[in-house]
């Protein structure tokens, strides 16, 4: 059990340096210009390995792209954007209303006295069930569009540069192995 849990943190740091900022790579490598065919569609034999390595490889652009789609599509929504317009409001409202607070005036909720860790949390579960409530079909739009550009690209997406710069370790045999222990 802790080897697997080994082996899990060590693929969670792998993912923490691979969305990391300073691994966005340029858009002339990620779309290929100056490329005789940057896009085109492999044999069955390297598709697994292409998908994955460029996965890896453009996982900061994929992060960044998914943020734009995520971007455009609350903003073609405008009741969506109003709900999030409201809950920002109601954080800044829970924010305000406890900026005077202190052990002789603690801030009460229908007559309990409630600790910041437990006003936080509550404002989280809240938040979570209105987005979901309100927002489920757009998230799921997001997630879908998002996770559908970011598979064909990392399928079509033939980038020579890929051996070249595997500065993270995850196109080496040991990435295979991790993979294979969880």
């Amino acid at each position: 059990m802790e080897a697997q849990q080994h082996a899990l943190q060590k693929i969670r740091n792998q993912l923490m340096k691979a969305v990391d900022i300073r691994n966005v790579r340029g858009i002339s490598q990620f779309f290929g210009f100056g490329e005789e065919k940057p896009f085109n569609v492999p044999g069955r034999e390297v598709l697994a390995s292409r998908c994955r390595k460029n996965a890896l490889f453009f996982s900061a652009n994929y992060a960044i792209s998914a943020a734009l789609v995520g971007v455009v599509t609350i903003l073609l929504n405008p009741f969506f954007l109003f709900v999030l317009i409201c809950l920002g409001g109601f954080w800044i409202y829970m924010s305000s209303a406890t900026a005077n607070e202190s052990p002789e005036n603690p801030t009460k909720i229908m007559g309990r006295t409630v600790t910041p860790d437990q006003r936080k949390l509550g404002m989280l579960g809240v938040s979570a069930a209105v987005i979901v409530v309100f927002g489920g079909s757009i998230l799921f739009t997001i997630c879908s569009a998002s996770g559908a550009l970011a598979i064909s690209h990392a399928i079509l997406r033939d980038c020579p540069s890929i051996c070249e710069e595997d500065e993270l370790g995850f196109l080496s045999s040991e990435g295979d192995q991790i993979a294979d222990t969880v």
